[in-house]
C-alpha cells in the first residue's frame, strides 16, 4: 500500500515533465491516476494466484526427498 502511495505522489511530481509526451491525458488525470494503480494491483494479484495455485499442486514430501 504503500509503495502505490508512494509512486502516485512521485507520479504527479514527474507529470508536469513528462505533459509534452501525454497524448489522450491531461498531466493530472484523475480516471488515469486511479486505473494504472488498479490494473497493476489485479495483475500482482492474478500472478500471485497462479504461482500459489501451481504450489499447492506439489506434494510437499515429494519436494523435500533429496534425491
Amino acid at each position: 500500500m504503500w509503495g502505490g502511495v508512494a509512486g502516485v505522489v512521485l507520479a504527479l511530481g514527474v507529470a508536469q515533465a513528462l505533459r509534452s509526451i501525454l497524448f489522450g491525458a491531461g498531466p493530472f488525470d484523475p480516471v488515469v491516476f486511479l486505473l494504472t494503480p488498479l490494473g497493476l494491483f489485479t495483475v500482482a494479484v492474478l500472478a500471485s494466484d497462479t504461482a500459489a495455485r501451481g504450489a499447492t499442486a506439489v506434494d510437499p514430501i515429494e519436494t523435500m526427498r533429496v534425491g
